[in-house]
Order: structure tokens, then C-alpha cells, then sequence
């Protein structure tokens, strides 16, 4: 899946930056609005204003969502806009990768793995 996360913190709203992270997510996960909706309880509508920023999901919904894209509550709501795209892009595609596992010592052998190979270059 490749999906570039596109956000001007200085000229979008936090409401519009929120949405624009929950499709972005959305998308590396590969589901639909309407996935999304049914898994929520919400109409793919109610997706729909919450990508573009016309509504703002409750702190419950946003865990809610959190945990359907297997993405940390952090990774939604932090709209510092720190990470460039291309980095942040491969680390959201890397941590839902991670996410997959269950087994926390085999997740902690691919952090060291990943952490190693940072130091290679």
C-alpha cells in the first residue's frame, strides 16, 4: 500500500488534520468507509465528515478507530506535523506491519532488528 500523509499544520484546522490522518490510516489498513463505519457503528457519512474535517469524532470514537487501524490514539491525534511524509509514511507502514504480531517477544525482536539496522547506514 503506498499512501502519502499530506498536512500543512500552519493552514489546516486540527479537525481537518484529524481527518486527513484517519483516511490515511484507513487506507494503509486497506478498508473501506463503509468498513470503517460498520466496525464503529457509525454510517459511512459520519466517516465521510470526519475525513474531511466537517465533524470531529468523540475521544471514544477516536480510540475506537484507533484500535480498528491498529495505530496507537498518539498517532491520530498528534498533529505536530513533525515527521516529513516519506519518513512517516514508512514508519505508519512498519508499525501496522508490527501491530500484526501477537507474540510481544517475537514484536520486540523485529524493534531490535529495525533498531540495528537504523545504525547500518
Amino acid at each position: 500500500m503506498n499512501s502519502t500523509l499530506n498536512i500543512n499544520t500552519k493552514n489546516d484546522s486540527s479537525h481537518k488534520i484529524l481527518g486527513a490522518k484517519i483516511k490515511h490510516f484507513r487506507k494503509i489498513k486497506g478498508i473501506t468507509q463503509k468498513q470503517l463505519g460498520i466496525e464503529t457503528g457509525v454510517t459511512f457519512q459520519q466517516i465521510q465528515k470526519y475525513e474531511s474535517g466537517a465533524n470531529s469524532p468523540s475521544l471514544d470514537r477516536l480510540k475506537q478507530i484507533s484500535e480498528i487501524l491498529n495505530i496507537s490514539l498518539y498517532d491520530l491525534i498528534d498533529t505536530s506535523g513533525n515527521q516529513d511524509s516519506d519518513n512517516g509514511d514508512y514508519a505508519n507502514r512498519v508499525m501496522y506491519y508490527i501491530n500484526q504480531v501477537t507474540n510481544k517477544s517475537l514484536k520486540d525482536k523485529i524493534v531490535e532488528i529495525v533498531r540495528i539496522m537504523s545504525n547500518a547506514e
